[in-house]
């Protein structure tokens, strides 16, 4: 920024029209300024020092143009007429208008770069310049302007040492190049520089760049991971226009936070000092729905919970409680957690006793039986709970769900008759037997009607007084009734008897003789389980068929094939075991090749092997290297490459420091071992600041990382 005894100096030389230079900043940054009483003129005007993105006209041109012209700038030249001349879509006005837009803009941020470096020099005016000057209005207006834009952007970002990082906002207008100039900045925000050096390896000048990132942040396009202007703020001892300036100040904080936690807390410590409890419960709820935005729902869920111990009569914290338990749940359930989530379900319905949570709890089952057992608990815990209506109102939701399952009908049947339901009971006894009955299924039926009559004799014994001679006649019109079912009965398991019995000879008769006994079944017999098994049973005999017409030479084949695949696997018992079966089969001198093969190959890898050895002693770590892909990628199988590691050169740009496992600083570049197919973590240290990274075997031999 300007100091004060510059802007002084300016506006004295401005109001007297002295003519002369002024000799601003020092070493490469020093610039000269000619002002001749009524225009400031550049000494060096070509050079393009800046790229001048921020003009009226530059911001007119598309992003290609801009783009094209910023390769220009990086790759062949910084003067400006040069640059704009290749342009060739650019009208000549736009041109002449951006490079007096240029000058202007040099000239104050020569200005504003100055510091405390700086010194007029009286001198007559020269002969006129072929560039027009820079009127003083102009200088002034736009002097004015960069000041302004330079104290809201120390206001948003006081610190130069400020890390930033982008919000998902601001990858989006990154990539969709909203601003093109906040575009180019963006992509320079990598959760690694810091204000300052976004600022020095930007290609625009360091006020444009401020006031882009003042103004992304403001936007909610960066976060800021800390707040210098924060840090001194007391909550304790102040007045209400203090406590008032101090929440608006946080206020225009949060939005610019990527963890607004911190600035929360401190907005919950000024409204309890202060009393405000409507203030309170706002910025509880806003530090749980802070937690919630950064996925830490346990926190949240804690938080609540410890608002409703507090205050029982915070209906919006129970709200929220319930839409995050619920939230969460759901989400568990569609991941690979389900059980975590109903554990969530279960609790939004302590905290809510909603049937609709217990019906959703119930579905979250995949299966109907657990879907039957939770529902079957759930309801038992209800009726203990003196709420016997919707017990049974949920057994009769979970029942219309499954309206054909057998096991849903026991269960609702044996949860009346545990609750002392005996007229619900008795009904839904009647209703199953009359299903039993419609099915065919007389002798569940009637096991279920002698059920119903028990409880009704229970319960009044002297209604189901019968004679001798009625059931008798009842008895024999149920022989009657029974006698098809079990002539049915017996034929069905001599059927069975005979299928079984062909089964049981399919392993030891001769496969043409029982395919002959067998074809009958399998060409009548219906699909059932007795087809299913006298198909299996047929796959083994022609399996068998199949067994008997192998040669000798079919197995030998395959043993060695078997014992090339056990090779490659490295399990050298089955592989020897394959060899020998070969070698049993005729196939010896083929597995003796195959053997002399293995070892010359066993003896390359020992031999490499000793060579990566010796390379080491040697401190040769590149032929290590060398030696130890070879190694891997010719015999990954083998013993040789047990326990090898690949050396990985690390090393920066700038002066840093690796710090190993035991905590002692080893200066780069260094050389470290990782495992093959492995990965390995080191931390770099410079400056007081560590970086963490992740090395691999893969890739050149030496890795280049960004220092801290």
């Amino acid at each position: 920024m300007v100091s004060s005894e510059l802007r002084d100096l300016i506006n004295e030389k401005i109001s007297r029209k002295t003519a002369g230079v002024f000799f601003l900043g020092r070493g490469t940054d020093a610039r000269e300024i000619r002002f001749d009483g009524e225009e400031f003129h550049l000494e060096d005007e070509s050079s393009l020092r800046w790229f001048p993105a921020a003009t009226s006209q530059c911001t007119q041109l598309d992003a290609s143009q801009l783009d094209s012209l910023l390769a220009l700038w990086h790759s062949e030249t910084r003067n400006l007429d040069h640059l704009l001349a290749q342009e060739t879509p650019l009208e000549e006005e736009t041109r002449i208008q951006i490079l007096k837009d240029h000058r202007v803009e040099v000239l104050v941020e020569t200005f504003l770069l100055a510091g405390e470096s700086f010194l007029f020099e009286p001198q007559d005016p020269s002969p006129t310049n072929s560039r027009p000057g820079i009127a003083v209005a102009e200088f002034q207006k736009l002097l004015a302007q960069k000041l302004l834009e330079g104290q809201q952007g120390d206001k948003t970002l006081p610190a130069a040492g400020e890390l930033l990082v982008l919000s998902p906002g601001g990858v989006a207008a990154r990539d969709e190049n909203e601003s093109w100039a906040f575009s180019r900045i963006a992509m320079l925000i990598d959760g690694f520089r810091v204000v300052e050096e976004i600022e020095s390896d930007s290609p625009f000048s360091p006020s444009v760049t401020r006031h882009q990132l003042a103004m992304g942040a403001q936007n909610g396009w960066v976060y800021k991971t800390n707040f210098p202007e924060l840090e001194g703020l007391h909550t304790h001892g102040i007045d209400d226009e203090q406590r008032k300036q101090i929440l608006d100040q946080l206020e225009l904080a949060i939005p610019m936070a990527a963890d607004p936690i911190m600035i929360l807390d401190k907005m919950l410590q000024l409204h309890i000092s202060s009393g405000d409890s409507e203030g309170v419960c706002a910025t509880q709820l806003r530090i749980v729905d802070a937690h919630i935005c950064a996925r830490d729902s346990e926190t949240a869920i804690g938080l609540l919970e410890n608002i409703i111990t507090a205050q029982p009569q915070r209906d919006d914290a129970r709200k929220v409680l319930l839409k995050v338990l619920v939230d969460r749940g759901e989400e568990l359930l569609k991941g690979s957690h389900p059980e975590e989530g109903r554990r969530y379900l279960r609790r939004a319905i302590e905290a809510s006793d909603d049937d609709q949570l217990r019906l959703r709890l119930i579905a979250s089952h995949e299966t109907q039986t657990m879907q039957i057992r939770e529902g079957v608990r759930i309801a038992s815990l209800l009726y203990r709970s003196c709420k016997e209506k919707r017990a049974i109102r949920l057994i009769d939701s979970l029942e219309a769900l499954h309206p054909e399952n057998e096991e849903m009908q026991r269960a609702r049947i044996d949860f009346l008759l545990d609750h002392g339901e005996e007229e619900a009971s008795e009904r839904a006894l009647e209703r199953l037997a009359a299903k039993h009955a419609t099915e065919g299924r007389l002798h569940q039926a009637r096991q279920l009607v002698e059920s119903v009559r028990k409880l009704r004799r229970k319960r009044d014994p002297n209604t189901f007084n019968s004679t001798r001679r009625t059931r008798t006649f009842r008895r024999a019109r149920q022989l009657v009734l029974l006698l098809p079912f079990v002539i049915l009965i017996m034929v069905v398991a001599k059927t069975e008897f005979a299928i079984q019995e062909v089964i049981a000879n399919a392993d030891s008769m001769a496969p043409d003789m029982w395919k002959k006994k067998a074809s009958p079944w399998l060409r009548w017999l219906p699909p059932g389980p007795w087809k299913v098994g006298l198909e299996n049973a047929a796959a083994l005999v022609e399996e068998r068929s199949l067994d008997q017409q192998r040669t000798y030479s079919t197995v030998a084949t395959e043993a060695l094939q078997k014992a090339r695949n056990a090779r490659i696997l490295g399990n050298l018992d089955e592989m020897n075991r394959h060899i020998q079966e070969a070698t049993r089969y005729g196939a010896g001198n083929e597995a003796r090749k195959l053997s002399r093969k293995w070892q010359f190959e066993d003896q390359q890898a020992m031999q490499m092997r000793e060579m990566v050895d010796a390379a080491r002693k040697r401190g040769d770590l590149s032929e290590v290297r060398r030696l130890a892909l070879e190694l891997i990628q010719q015999h990954p199988a083998n013993d040789a490459s047990v326990g090898l590691m690949i050396p990985v050169r690390i090393a920066t740009k700038l002066p840093a420091n690796l710090i190993g496992e035991s905590g002692q600083k080893v200066a780069l570049p260094v050389w470290i071992d990782v495992e093959p197919y492995q990965s390995k973590k080191v931390i770099l240290e410079r400056d007081g600041r560590q970086a963490e990274f992740v090395i691999t075997t893969e890739g050149p031999e030496t890795v280049w990382l960004p220092a801290p």
